[in-house]
C-alpha cells in the first residue's frame, strides 16, 4: 500500500510556474511513500521548494478510489493551507523560497 500526500506549491508570480502547470496555477511536489515508511506512528518528508518565491502551500493526505462508473475520484483526508506572505520570519522558520 502506498500512502499518498499532495504538496502543492502557488508561487508569487504565475509566469514562474513550468508550463505544463501553468493551467492548474500550482506546482505539484506530491508525496508517494510506501506504508513502511512509518516511523514511530509518524511519516516524515521532505522536498524543496521551488527556486521562485512561493506565495502560499497547500498539503494534505488524499486517497483514491473508483466510483460507481470507472471513473477515478480523489477524497482529501487532511488538509493544510498556510500563505507565506502571513509570516515574517521571525520563528526561523519563514523564506521567501
Amino acid at each position: 500500500m502506498v500512502v499518498r500526500f499532495f504538496l502543492h506549491v502557488i508561487p508569487a508570480d504565475a509566469g514562474d510556474l513550468p508550463d505544463h502547470r501553468v493551467q492548474h496555477s500550482f506546482d505539484s511536489l506530491d508525496i508517494y511513500l510506501p506504508e513502511q515508511a512509518l516511523f514511530d506512528g509518524k511519516y516524515l518528508a521532505a522536498v524543496r521548494l521551488p527556486e521562485y518565491a512561493v506565495e502560499h502551500v497547500r498539503t494534505g493526505q488524499f486517497h483514491t478510489r473508483r466510483d460507481e462508473e470507472g471513473i477515478r475520484r480523489y477524497d482529501t483526508v487532511w488538509e493544510v493551507s498556510f500563505s507565506l506572505g502571513d509570516l515574517d520570519g521571525s520563528d526561523g522558520g519563514a523564506s521567501p523560497h
